[in-house]
């Protein structure tokens, strides 16, 4: 019944057609460029994200993973309950002391949570300090929700490091302890303690499902539930979710939701400027009853760029997708209008004005679609073609795209390492063929 409901929302959201033939229906991409964008967008996100992750958590910081492992070993049986019975589980008594509670409340920051902070302020285009401190939920932050994870990440590695010395990590107890009870009072004086917020009630509303008959249920974005005046918490669910996307995506807050915050156009800008070429964000002209508008405009060797920035979280199903796509037909349609209106004299001098530099005597033209996530680069909707804005700055700044070192001879290892750089610049600087050959070429 899934794969029905998604091919039909294919159908209806996406150009894809679906073909009958000999009993079989086939759904597919009217054009393969359109699948290769959605699919390299998944691949390059999940690709992007490891070497991230890989590299940030080689910052020297504490482990909540050692921190369990220790916890086990200074109070082992004292800490674990087994409680008998015909659905037998394991209950961890947690010990609400100050100097342990505060490792959990505190500001300093674990190995496990490193990752998950850079890698929201790298796709949030936000500070550490905007984390910290911007409401998303009533009073919650995002640094709160990541203190409930943090606790999370240490009971579920609690819980596997003494279930494996037990040798208990294949019985049924073990399954039957992956998900923690506790009373409504219990729950919330467990998260205040635990995470230092004023509202702990909001932290459990925020993650709790709801029985809303138009609410989607999907464990990864409420993976709380109450059930007869229980919280039943399933710790590794919190623990192993992207839990700060998620809750971004179920509170619906969004950071660049004020009509003059453009982070996407903001980098553009100070990218182009870095490198000496004129630019400005939100270029808005009306003329003959209709508005010119584009979010970054630039000139290259007589060579106007025009870019619309459309920036949303990265998509995790198909109607996720389909909001992300939905940005990519607006922001066609802007470029459309601006490549019509931006054949009139009049409109190309009042261009010129509003951005402080002529564009009056340009030449040539490209338009780019540039997105905050990585889905659907290599895509073109009505001939604009879809960037990340991550790749387009490195093109912009001069950057090198640097391939996997190799061995140079390949039956020996230990041979000298070969590495490979593809510089985004043909000459010593810019030059509007280089922006051209990226957007234009592929």
């Amino acid at each position: 019944v899934v794969r029905f409901r998604e091919a039909e929302f294919q159908v209806e959201a996406f150009p894809y057609v679906a073909s009958t033939s000999n009993m079989e229906t086939t759904v597919q991409a009217i054009s393969p460029d359109f699948e290769k964008s959605v699919r390299w967008g998944y691949i390059s996100s999940e690709q992007q994200r490891d070497v991230d992750r890989a590299r940030w958590t080689t910052e020297g910081a504490p482990s909540l993973k050692e921190l369990a492992t220790g916890f086990v070993d200074g109070l082992g049986d004292k800490a674990f309950e087994v409680i008998h019975g015909p659905s037998a589980r394991i209950r961890i008594h947690f010990p609400l002391i100050e100097p342990f509670v505060k490792a959990f409340t505190g500001d300093a920051f674990f190995v496990e949570d490193i990752a998950f902070i850079r890698e929201a302020m790298k796709s949030l285009f936000v500070t550490c300090e905007e984390l910290r401190t911007t409401p998303i939920h009533n009073s919650i932050t995002l640094i709160d929700v990541l203190k409930f994870r943090r606790v999370c990440v240490f009971l579920q590695a609690a819980l596997d490091e003494y279930c494996k010395r037990q040798k208990l990590l294949t019985d049924p107890i073990y399954y039957r302890s992956l998900v923690a009870h506790f009373s409504e009072t219990q729950a919330v004086d467990w998260v205040s303690k635990l995470t230092g917020t004023a509202d702990p009630k909001s932290v459990l509303d925020l993650l709790c499902s709801t029985e809303e008959k138009t609410a989607v249920f999907d464990l990864q974005y409420t993976p709380i539930m109450k059930v007869a005046g229980q919280y039943l918490i399933p710790t590794g669910v919190v623990a192993n979710c992207n839990l700060l996307r998620n809750v971004l995506q179920r509170s619906r807050f969004r950071f660049d939701s004020g009509a003059k915050m453009d982070p996407l156009g903001d980098r553009l800008v100070a990218a182009f400027q870095k490198v000496g070429v004129p630019a400005k964000a939100k270029v808005k002209v009306r003329h003959a009853g209709a508005d010119a508008e584009a979010d970054v405009l630039a000139v290259i060797d007589k060579h106007l760029f025009v870019f619309e920035c459309k920036n949303s979280l990265h998509p995790c199903n198909a109607f996720e997708l389909r909001q992300s796509y939905l940005y990519i037909l607006k922001a066609a349609a802007q470029l459309d209008r601006f490549r019509q209106l931006f054949a009139n004299e009049q409109l190309r001098r009042r261009v010129s004005a509003v951005a402080r530099f002529d564009v009056t005597c340009c030449v040539g033209f490209t338009t780019c679609i540039v997105t905050g996530n990585r889905m659907f680069s290599g895509h073109r909707e009505s001939g604009h073609a879809v960037r990340n804005v991550h790749e387009l700055e490195n093109v912009i700044v001069g950057g090198r795209l640097i391939l996997l070192s190799f061995a140079k001879d390949p039956a020996s290892p230990e041979s000298p390492e070969i590495r490979v750089g593809i510089n985004s610049w043909e000459g010593g600087k810019i030059a509007a063929s280089d922006l051209v050959t990226y957007i234009e070429n592929d």
